[in-house]
């Protein structure tokens, strides 16, 4: 099964946030005994028994779908945005801006 590009990416967030590491790396995504945690030296045992905890529960596909969800709602208001500014009249708006009151 092949590795999208930001699997590893989301798998360091969600172990950073309960563990101090450098990295980490994916042999293949559909076995978790080829993942590879590197952790930080002062990471204390309990810390890294809840990065395994992750790892081992972690569903990657549903973060990276909200992770694509997230973008597409974001270059759909980026669109609509631009949509709405080819609509403004730029003679109207420069008058409006350089009217004193």
């Amino acid at each position: 099964m092949p590795i999208p590009d930001n699997t590893a990416g989301a798998l360091h967030v969600a172990i950073a946030a309960v563990c101090p590491i450098h990295g980490v790396s994916i042999g293949r995504a559909d076995d978790k005994s080829t993942w590879r945690i590197d952790y930080d030296p002062e990471a204390t045992t309990e810390q890294r028994s809840a990065a395994e905890t992750v790892k081992q529960t972690i569903d990657i596909r549903q973060k990276l779908d909200d992770a694509r969800n997230s973008q597409q709602q974001k270059a759909a208001k980026r669109e609509a945005l631009l949509s709405m500014l080819e609509e403004v009249d730029l003679d109207r708006l420069t008058n409006l801006l350089n009217r004193k009151e």
